[in-house]
């Protein structure tokens, strides 16, 4: 096979996009997709030695599995090493445990499978793994470790067919991608919705070969490659984590990429920008690249307190440069040659090095990720903080299929006879298993109808789209239809995030504390006469309103503090720097609280008074209380927040302590 210089160029443009994506920088929003241009060149590359052996009669599975070896493990393996000691400096146990896990699933190529169930790509939690990239090297082995096999059954009973089999299988692993995508993001780690791409790149060294390598005419080249750069640059700045993926989008990197690979040479504008000196040694240190920048860049974010800026990570990817040129020179190059290391000690290298991850991920397992570190039960208690996230006594959100018998969870004693129904999204939701055991406490017996994301209001439509949409609008049908025919207890604890659907903005603390995800505005109703703020003041109004005229009492909870960091891992990350936590750390502005909670305060203060209205503010346990000034996070380091906005067991009982006595 001829050496082409435009592919390692393309390898560039396919490891760039990537680097920079996950250092945070927004230019690259879809720099995601060069992970898609690298599956098409690996089945391009990897296809066309396989059809040349078959050829010649020259292919050996042993000699396959051995490139591959040496290609893929010594550099993967180094820089594994490499990440051990600063896990164990920088890692809290529970990540410790993980990243364990997480090394023992790379040596055995099916750390995919085990991110797929771990973390969405695209969430937030994703930048913190540091061997969170190596899901594609496992997809990558996992498909070869039964294609050269079955292109050889091919070749040899099926041989004027490979191309079209090849099709077939792309396509139908291509829309099983789009259709299951939609339905469950782990789909975007594993093989079966990624299979399509490396089988593009198959099918492009099939018709080369069938063709001949030849040529097309200089004009079409030209034009079709073209394309192809701007079909890579289009996905690479205008994708984002909102794109569904993979599935039909997917088509515009990889089709650029095989146009690239089919049309472009060095005749062409495209090759010959491809060509150059710096592309090519950018795409030669590409694998290495790959390596270290996700580890570098998620060891970083797990020592600093904040985000790091983007200065910072400009740093970190210089970094990854020097050390991709090492593993580069000084494993990868070495590892290649047949006559320093040999089959077999390539064989035992792997295997060795396998067993010790495995031990390690055991070890991680059986220690808990504390792996002979010592920490004070302080710092044990907000882990276990951090891990709970809310687990409410297997008391969780409404049932889904609202149209059987009501069979909303259960809170407080057993029995027939129930005094209360909390009903909101999922603060109300995070209020449920302090409120379960304070009820029981006081014999009292209640329902959960709360709903993620699903404030109970009576008129818009949801922040989510699609079947999480229409689950939230039936529900609230459902849940108003209860109420209206006074079916519910007589008792209604009524609380939501009440901050956000009105600001249509995430919080940030103007610390450093930014919470991620998506900006969410609710479909008020009648926003283009009124205004949306006005609109949604009046939903809240008629809301609580329509719930009062139909004769309930309502405990109507205002909004407590959002911190705009994860509160238990900030105390960590300060506990672990300073051996201590003061009153005020993960605190934020009470000046700031106010004025997010500015335009909800009116709307829930604009309700009329009346007998049955009780309301709880919140505020008045959490702000300027110990810490003059500020909204506290926790209290003697036991956090009052799972997360940055949604209130633990310590939090909740600061709120339900007041509700308990206005239900008795």
């Amino acid at each position: 096979m001829d050496y082409r210089k435009e592919i390692d160029g393309l390898r560039a443009l396919a490891v760039l996009p990537v680097i920079f994506n996950h250092a945070g920088f927004e230019l690259f929003s879809g720099g995601f997709v060069g992970v898609d241009i690298f599956f098409v060149i690996s089945g391009y590359l990897i296809t066309t030695i396989l059809l040349s052996e078959l050829t010649t009669g020259t292919f050996s599975l042993s000699s396959f599995w051995e490139r591959r070896a040496r290609r893929i493990l010594p550099a993967l393996f180094f820089v594994m090493f490499v990440c051990l000691p600063f896990a164990w400096l920088y890692l809290m146990p529970s990540d410790m445990k993980r990243f364990s896990a997480s090394a023992a699933a790379v040596s055995v190529f099916i750390s995919n499978h085990l991110f797929a169930n771990q973390v969405g790509y695209f969430d937030a939690d994703a930048s913190l793994k540091p061997l969170l990239h190596t899901w594609s090297l496992a997809v990558e082995e996992q498909f070869y470790l039964v294609f050269p096999l079955f292109l050889c059954l091919l070749w040899k009973f099926s041989r004027k067919w490979i191309f079209t089999i090849f099709f077939i299988l792309a396509a139908i692993s291509l829309f099983a991608a789009d259709y299951y995508s939609a339905k469950n993001s782990a789909v975007f780690y594993l093989l079966p919705a990624r299979a399509w791409e490396l089988l593009m790149g198959a099918m492009i060294a099939r018709h080369l070969q069938i063709k001949n390598n030849q040529e097309p005419k200089q004009i079409v080249s030209e034009i079709a490659s073209l394309i192809g750069v701007i079909l890579i640059f289009f996905a690479i700045f205008t994708f984002n984590n909102t794109t569904p993926f993979p599935g039909l989008y997917s088509l515009v990197p990889t089709i650029g990429a095989s146009l690239i690979i089919l049309f472009s040479t060095t005749k062409t504008f495209t090759g010959k920008f491809l060509a150059n000196k710096y592309l090519i040694g950018v795409g030669l240190l590409s694998y290495s690249l790959y390596l270290w920048h996700q580890p570098i860049f998620s060891f970083a974010r797990h020592q600093s307190l904040n985000e790091p800026s983007k200065f910072v990570f400009i740093l970190l990817i210089l970094v990854s440069f020097i050390f991709s040129y090492g593993s580069w020179r000084f494993v990868e190059g070495p590892f290649r040659v047949q006559n320093k290391i040999t089959k077999k000690q390539i064989l035992f290298f792997s295997i060795l090095v396998s067993l010790f991850f495995l031990v390690f991920g055991y070890f991680g397992k059986i220690t808990d990720g504390a792996f002979g570190r010592n920490y004070s039960e302080s710092f044990d208690l907000i882990q276990k903080v951090r891990l709970d996230r809310g687990k409410n006594n297997n008391c969780g959100e409404v049932p889904v299929n609202l149209r059987t018998e009501n069979k909303a969870c259960e809170v407080g004693i057993s029995g027939e006879l129930k005094s209360f129904a909390v009903i909101g999204d999922s603060h109300a939701g995070s209020l449920i298993y302090q409120l379960d055991v304070l009820a029981k406490k006081n014999n009292l017996s209640g329902y959960n109808y709360t709903l993620s994301s699903c404030p109970p209001l009576l008129g818009g439509s949801s922040f989510k789209q699609g079947n999480d949409q229409l689950t939230c609008n039936e529900f609230r049908k459902y849940l108003f239809e209860k109420i209206a025919r006074h079916e519910l207890p007589r008792t209604l604890i009524v609380s939501a995030r009440w901050a956000m659907p009105i600001e249509k903005k995430r919080f940030d603390n103007k610390e450093g504390g930014i919470e991620k995800g998506d900006d969410g505005a609710w479909g008020a109703p009648n926003f283009e006469i009124l205004g949306y703020q006005d609109s949604l003041k009046k939903s809240y109004i008629e809301s609580i309103n329509f719930m009062l005229n139909s004769g309930y009492k309502i405990i109507l909870i205002y909004p407590w503090p959002e911190m705009g960091w994860n509160v238990p891992n900030r105390l960590s990350k300060l506990f672990l720097i300073n051996n201590r936590v003061t009153s005020s750390d993960a605190s934020v502005s009470y000046g700031l609280f106010k004025e997010r909670t500015k335009l909800a305060y009116i709307a829930l203060d604009s309700i009329e008074d009346h007998p049955n209205l009780l309301r709880i503010k919140p505020e008045r346990k959490f702000c300027n209380t110990i810490v003059n000034g500020r909204c506290i996070a926790h209290i003697n380091m036991n956090p009052l927040y799972y997360d940055d906005d949604h209130l633990s067991s310590a939090g909740a009982a600061l709120v339900i302590e007041d509700v308990i006595n206005l239900i008795k």
